[in-house]
């Protein structure tokens, strides 16, 4: 029950339909995306997918033959495709969305273009295969190094 309803808290969504970053996800530069409670952060869209894929599997695993509603594998097969329609940047996936909804990690953005995370995730979760890694190596690295 405690771990449905932190399930519930975590999978609040944004204007887009990405989960919300809050005061940050895990990184702590990013504190200030979210403080307004609109900001939405893709890498914890990956992460969440991910977390409720598992507990699905969990789940099924644990519960009688028809008890299991899907209610999570609903709410994680928005989140992909609301990711994949609100954050495809052309070549990677953004980072996320400031309070205002200005993308952060675009192509067109001066600083802060790209965020390896989201890339990184799609790949090592499993949630998409849109090959923005290989991208997100190139835009990440430069002479100097990486």
């Amino acid at each position: 029950e405690h771990c449905v309803r932190a399930l519930i808290r975590g999978s609040r969504r944004g204007p887009h339909g990405i989960p919300l970053i809050g005061g940050g996800d895990w990184n702590d530069g990013l504190n200030r995306v979210g403080l307004l409670g609109r900001g939405e952060s893709v890498w914890l869209g990956w992460f969440l997918c991910h977390v409720l894929e598992r507990w699905d599997e969990l789940v099924t695993f644990h519960v009688a033959p028809g008890e299991q509603d899907g209610t999570f594998q609903g709410i994680r097969d928005s989140i992909v495709d609301a990711i994949d329609r609100h954050c495809w940047d052309g070549d990677w996936y953004l980072r996320g969305f400031f309070d205002g909804g200005e993308p952060l990690g675009s192509a067109a953005n001066k600083e802060a273009r790209i965020d390896s995370l989201p890339q990184s995730l799609e790949r090592n979760l499993g949630c998409r295969q849109r090959g923005a890694l290989p991208q997100g190596g190139r835009e990440c690295t430069s002479r100097f190094g990486g």
